[in-house]
């Protein structure tokens, strides 16, 4: 539960923020998208449109989905996006990094059906999550310029789209929608939706496990009651001694009682420890490409514990009700 509690702060409120845009329009299965839904878009104001530019190119030997887009026009918080603004011409950002075309950087020769014979593609080192962000397929990313050069008239299969200064994501949704109100086979698809249905899943989990917790919590408190009891059965001469030293009923149900409280605050306490530690380490393994972990679930560790009080609580009632009818005789005399 630590571990999808801490992903779900971790991944969530980043899902949208680390897209190119906050809304995606694309074509059916990858289509070419028609030229008035460009225009369009473009033409409206409230929008800040980034068309992708794609073409399949032989590079070191592949066939390569290479992407080109204008970084200026990509949501601030794009990984990788102060890489693309700083990459020249002439270069790329892999997806697969150093693995891409043999291992390490450098010159890739590049040939397809619009590629120059003899042009080359240098690769930067280390991976980039860039390519596949902007678009499904993509392995490359370069400049327009570069594509341009590369492979002039690349066909524009994705634009990201973005609200303008003044423009709220309401207002943008409108824009768009305003927009392509003629072309019923463009899928708009809103990244904050994803991160909602991202929310949803890991809520749904969290159920789950909350459940299978109430299961094992049930069980733990039998166990406790179980082992107060034989301990009520080992210690009948000391509990006689104590009802004969005055001690009232009252009194060692109440001793019995905070023993079943303590005995299930002491496994609480190492399995919170614990659970804390594994889980924390199993989000950060998740969530290490986005650099951010979120913080541990203070509510769900509190409430925890408290099932705990009450459960020792529970599990003390039998043990309390057999001390509170032993008498100092009996007692003495069961021993």
């Amino acid at each position: 539960m630590t571990a999808l509690e801490v992903t779900s702060d971790s991944l969530v409120p980043v899902v949208s923020a680390r897209q190119p845009g906050v809304y995606s329009v694309t074509g059916a299965n990858g289509a070419t998208l028609p030229a008035g839904a460009l225009a369009a878009l473009a033409a409206e104001r409230e929008l800040v449109v980034a068309p992708v530019r794609s073409t399949t190119l032989r590079v070191a030997g592949r066939d390569t989905l290479v992407a080109a887009v204008d970084p200026g026009r990509l949501q601030a918080g794009t990984p990788d996006l102060d890489r693309l603004r700083a990459l020249p011409d002439g270069a790329a950002l892999s997806g697969l990094g150093d693995a891409f075309g043999g291992g390490g950087s450098g010159p890739r020769d590049v040939a397809g059906a619009a590629g120059r014979p003899g042009a080359e593609l240098r690769i930067e080192p280390a991976r980039s999550a860039l390519p596949f962000t902007l678009q499904s397929g993509a392995v490359l990313v370069v400049t327009p310029a570069t594509l341009d050069r590369l492979a002039p008239g690349g066909a524009v299969t994705t634009v990201w789209v973005g609200p303008a200064d003044g423009t709220d994501r309401v207002g943008a949704r409108r824009a768009v929608d305003r927009a392509l109100a003629g072309q019923p086979q463009l899928t708009v698809t809103d990244t904050a939706a994803q991160a909602e249905t991202l929310r949803t899943l890991l809520d749904r989990m969290t159920v789950i496990s909350m459940a299978l917790l109430s299961f094992s919590v049930v069980i733990a408190g039998l166990g406790v009651a179980a082992t107060l009891m034989l301990s009520v059965s080992e210690r009948a001469r000391e509990i006689g001694m104590l009802r004969a030293m005055g001690m009232s009923r009252r009194q060692l149900r109440r001793m019995l009682t905070l023993e079943a409280v303590l005995l299930s605050l002491a496994g609480a306490l190492l399995g919170t420890a614990l659970g804390l530690g594994y889980g924390w380490a199993a989000a950060g393994s998740i969530t290490s490409t986005l650099g951010t972990v979120g913080g541990p679930p203070v509510l769900l560790v509190l409430a925890a514990l408290a099932l705990t009080v009450l459960t020792g609580l529970a599990a003390g009632v039998a043990p309390a009700r057999r001390v509170g009818r032993m008498s100092a005789v009996e007692a003495m005399r069961a021993a």
